[in-house]
């Protein structure tokens, strides 16, 4: 008999993460601001030193294959300081295929990767999971102690 475990675990997780699109509560607004570079590729020191503008949700993009970095920041009400939270990020993905779309990489504030986003991976666990265990180990929480939160 064939042991199919991993894969069936894997389509768990895509239903998982498809049915948490539909019931995600959102908790506190997010302040986002946006720099269209120029040319690439960047190095995060230019991208961090670079001018941003406010980007408020609904902004156009910009050209095809144009490149633009995010700084996202946002606080967490007290209220929910004890339950797991992420930051799910919409990058204006149209249907459920990974290909010709928006896709990002997400930097902590210190210019650490953190993960890569595309329309079937779009989630970050910020104070839960393997992941957030390992910033919080070594010292770079992606939640801080006020509740704040910054990623670019």
């Amino acid at each position: 008999m064939h042991d199919h475990t991993e894969l069936i675990q894997d389509r768990i997780g895509h239903l998982k993460e498809r049915l948490e699109r539909e019931i995600t509560e959102k908790i506190c607004p997010l302040q986002v601001t946006a720099w269209q570079v120029p040319g690439e590729p960047v190095s995060f020191k230019e991208a961090a030193a670079a001018n941003y503008q406010p980007f408020p949700p609904g902004t156009w993009w910009g050209a095809p294959w144009s490149t633009w970095w995010l700084h996202v920041t946002g606080t967490l009400p007290a209220s929910h300081a004890g339950e797991e939270v992420d930051l799910s990020v919409d990058l204006g993905f149209v249907g459920d295929w990974a290909g010709n779309q928006s896709e990002a990489m997400v930097y902590t504030a210190n210019g650490r990767p953190l993960k890569a986003l595309n329309p079937r991976n779009h989630r970050i666990g910020l104070n839960h999971g393997a992941l957030a265990a390992r910033f919080t180990r070594e010292g770079e929480p992606l939640i801080g102690p006020t509740g704040t939160s910054s990623c670019g």
